[in-house]
């Protein structure tokens, strides 16, 4: 039996995605209110709040942690995750779609994006360094793309939808 250790208040509204710092020092969370907020571990404080343009559906965090995703909305917004670098994002990526999920390539050279566009979904490949983009998968009539997962030698990515799973050759942007 495994126990719960702590509950991390602080978001005023529902709390859609949530992923872990690689080396386990913080934790992220992105939320309908607008928000992600950066938690400190193992004591669960919170350090940083960063306000989003629109209602947070996934988060990510780059495999060197030093760079988090917050998208939703039409827009991904980039930040540092420590905050001694400012409080202004790095960058913001702008889509033409409503944004459902997030993933960082393990090398951190790309970042994925699955976007729904007007009935259709696709996925969007950038480069989150100079928001540069990468590739766009062919369109994916009448499903949300609702996670997104590089394979850990980022060769390949997996995208999951409403009664399927697809994957999703890389290994070209590496």
């Amino acid at each position: 039996k495994f126990q719960l250790t702590a509950t991390l208040e602080g978001h005023s509204d529902v709390v859609m995605s949530v992923a872990f710092s690689h080396d386990g020092s913080f934790l992220l969370s992105g939320s309908d209110d607008k928000t992600c907020r950066i938690w400190k571990l193992p004591d669960t404080s919170q350090v940083r709040t960063l306000q989003h343009d629109f209602h947070v559906f996934a988060v990510a965090i780059s495999s060197d942690d030093k760079t988090i995703a917050c998208g939703g909305g039409e827009a991904v917004v980039l930040w540092a995750a420590d905050s001694s670098s400012g409080s202004d994002p790095l960058r913001r990526l702008d889509m033409q779609g409503d944004v459902f999920s997030l993933d960082f390539s393990p090398h951190g050279s790309t970042l994925a994006v699955g976007c729904d566009i007007d009935g259709g979904s696709s996925i969007r490949l950038w480069d989150p360094t100079t928001g540069e983009p990468l590739g766009e998968s062919e369109e994916i009539r009448g499903e949300y793309i609702w996670h997104l997962r590089f394979s850990p030698d980022g060769a390949n990515l997996v995208s999951s939808h409403d009664t399927t799973a697809r994957t999703w050759d890389t290994a070209l942007l590496q």
